[in-house]
């Protein structure tokens, strides 16, 4: 029996924790996803208040990550298609949940 690396058994215990927290937001307005290996959280009470909010933040971290992040050949592309559909909520919403493994816990 192969014995797990510390660095995997971290992982395993943050990955229960996050199933954890997530199973406390269940049927509320947020938005939970993913930077890295960080987890974040999007609503009115939480660290981000919007999808906009996350995505700038994600931004600002690494612009370059962001973009290829985000599906985006280039940072230049990125911020043409911010500066198009930065108010536009839904788009915010859907492009977090499509690339950041987001999960609207209203749904779950």
């Amino acid at each position: 029996m192969k014995a797990k690396s510390e660095k995997e058994l971290r992982k395993e215990r943050q990955f229960i924790r996050n199933q954890r927290a997530d199973e406390e937001l269940k049927g509320q307005d947020v938005i939970v996803c993913y930077y890295g290996d960080e987890r974040c959280t999007i609503g009115q009470d939480e660290k981000f208040s919007t999808c906009r909010d996350f995505i700038i933040w994600a931004i600002v971290q690494e612009p370059e990550i962001a973009a290829e992040d985000m599906g985006f050949d280039s940072t230049t592309e990125m911020y043409a298609w911010m500066f198009e559909n930065g108010t536009d909520n839904h788009e915010m919403k859907q492009l977090v949940l499509d690339y950041y493994d987001g999960k609207d816990m209203q749904d779950e």
